[in-house]
């Protein structure tokens, strides 16, 4: 079987872009895309019978994969994928790429439907290879529709997806391999045209029944493999300790669309009604690109219980990506990470992420009154401070009947939002704090929380 192989760009090593090559196209009838499968599935599955794939007992490992807790992520910042220009005459004695190697990545234009770029990999039986994929259509209004497929050397597909494939779009795929042998991936284009850089991520282990010890570790890059799997980690704490567990993408493109939304999801965390400001789920708002993922932390007596910022009446855990506790006893908490979205943009909801750990919190102690535009004290307004650029949730307070309130915030650049009588404040408030003292603020009533 012969399939077209057009523009295609070889990222060697993640470093910079070789030119262009531009194949003839396959032959008339010729099939462009790998055979479809009844039921796509995230993990390999060995054989059309449902036997497990045989592993010759003579194939030594060729690949040392580093542990859960050693993992790093290849290609940073992601490679580019090609620009829209087609490559000139002269790149086109090039040789086409047709592997991409551990930790490297690819890249190709594909801008007719039936076009399909192929990349055979080396794998060792169970070792695991999580292939992220940044597609980009030839126009800002650019929809499509990709297909992408493992295959076996024998060209049984073992996973596959079929997505949309617009102006900018992302796909994660989380591949163990079931033998040791020579795979393929395959992106095909099934409706419009696109541009795409894969790399290939060979220093994730897959993901274990039992949790991982942190011990003193202050950073782990982790991973989900899709929306449904659950990443677990055991921290150790002393009684009394407080400390602060927090969650972010590992590219820095997911960070910054996570950001974009940080005022609607510090909000939500707090238990108020959404502000706009900065918030990309309004109308109009562009389809996620990223997974975003959340934390639970549970004590052996329970799930671990925080300052006010984490827990309201008759709340023990807040979905979120960043906790700030205080441990209750000496020993272990578990951290969960979960994926808060079950796709995303298509594809099966698996991602990237980096779980840190702040220790030896310093924490300042802030007090103040809260006055409307006359400067008389307002009771019962609500305070949630949140640290800049992330909005982490730090601590949450409530105005007294003379208007005060006291919170126990960190060092930094904060934000502060506001709620009283069923309205948000205008916008937000933001201050830096690095010493104890006095916060008087000034509440200036804006939307109606809930839209009532």
């Amino acid at each position: 079987m012969r399939v077209t192989l057009l523009g295609l760009l070889f990222l060697s090593a993640c470093g910079a872009p070789r030119a262009d090559h531009r194949p003839p196209k396959a032959p008339a009838g010729a099939p462009a895309v790998a055979p479809p499968v009844t039921s796509p599935v995230a993990s390999p599955v060995a054989s059309p019978t449902g036997a497990a794939a045989p592993e010759s007992a003579a194939a030594a490992p060729t690949w040392l994969q580093a542990s859960a807790l050693e993992a790093t992520p290849a290609c940073v910042p992601m490679p580019a994928a090609p620009s829209t220009q087609r490559p000139g005459k002269a790149a086109e004695a090039e040789a086409v790429p047709t592997e991409i190697a551990r930790n490297e990545s690819v890249g190709a234009r594909l801008p007719e439907v039936g076009d399909r770029a192929v990349f055979a990999f080396a794998s060792d039986a169970g070792e695991q290879s999580l292939f992220e994929v940044a597609g980009f259509g030839y126009s800002r209004a650019a929809k499509g529709r990709a297909l992408l497929a493992v295959t076996d050397a024998e060209n049984r597909v073992l996973w596959q997806n079929e997505r949309e494939a617009g102006a900018q779009w992302r796909d994660f795929c989380a591949f163990v391999a079931p033998a040791a042998g020579t795979y393929s991936i395959s992106i095909a284009v099934l409706e419009g045209g696109f541009r795409f850089a894969l790399v290939r991520h060979s220093n994730y282990a897959p993901l274990g029944a039992e949790a991982l010890d942190l011990g003193s570790l202050e950073q782990v890059h982790g991973h989900l493999p899709n929306a449904d799997a659950v990443a677990r980690f055991r921290l150790p704490v002393s009684a009394g300790e407080e400390l602060a567990v927090k969650l972010a993408g590992t590219r820095e493109e997911a960070r910054e669309e996570a950001r974009r939304g940080a005022a609607e999801a510090t909000a939500m965390a707090a238990g108020m009604q959404p502000m706009r400001e900065g918030a990309a789920a309004g109308r109009g708002a562009p389809k996620p690109l990223f997974q975003l993922f959340e934390l639970e932390v549970v004590e052996p007596k329970g799930p671990a219980r925080g300052p006010e910022a984490q827990a309201g009446p008759g709340q023990d855990v807040v979905p979120g990506p960043y906790r700030r506790l205080v441990a209750r006893e000496s020993g272990f908490l578990e951290v969960r990470v979960r994926a808060r979205r079950p796709i995303v943009g298509g594809g099966q909801g698996g991602g990237l992420f980096d779980l840190t750990v702040e220790r030896n919190l310093a924490p300042i102690e802030v007090s103040g009154v809260v006055v409307d535009h006359e400067d008389e004290p307002l009771a019962g307004v609500e305070l949630l401070f949140v640290r800049e650029p992330d909005a982490d949730p730090i601590w949450r307070a409530r105005t007294d009947g003379a208007g005060r309130y006291t919170a126990s915030l960190l060092h930094g650049d904060l934000a502060v939002q506001m709620v009283g009588e069923r309205r948000a404040a205008q916008s937000l408030v933001r201050v830096r704090v690095d010493r104890p003292g006095v916060l008087d603020l000034v509440f200036l009533p804006g939307a109606r929380v809930g839209g009532r």
